[in-house]
């Protein structure tokens, strides 16, 4: 037990599990996710080649607006299966939004509270 906890220190210690080493990011930078990008890009293989059999049988089948939206959802999930940083930047994306518009509702209400006087009223 306490070899398995000396070598998890040490795999730690050398940036394998954490998110950022150096300049780069996770998915460059470490051996783990260097490791899990080749993992993915392997399965967004398979998902284009299992894509492409599906709108092949769609589009035998007189189904072409099936077809469409299996090329449409394959593109979609082999864009994030072949690019795993692009999801980090789309989640950065999505969080940026969401702050915007409750900074927005915020100073919206900040300024619908306060009361201004007149002078001389």
């Amino acid at each position: 037990m306490n070899i398995l906890t000396n070598h998890l220190v040490l795999a730690a210690g050398n940036g394998v599990f954490s998110g950022k080493v150096g300049n780069q990011d996770f998915w460059t930078g470490s051996p783990l996710g260097q490791v899990l990008a080749a993992l993915l890009g392997v399965l967004g293989i398979l998902v284009v080649v299992f894509a492409l059999i599906r709108v092949v049988k769609h589009i035998a089948g007189g189904k072409m607006g099936e077809a469409f939206k299996t090329v449409i959802g394959a593109v979609v999930l082999a864009t994030f299966l072949f690019q795993p940083s692009l999801v980090n930047q789309v989640i950065g994306a999505g969080g940026t939004i969401v702050q915007k518009v409750i900074q927005t509702v915020s100073d919206i209400g900040n300024t619908g509270s306060s009361t201004t006087t007149t002078p001389g009223a």
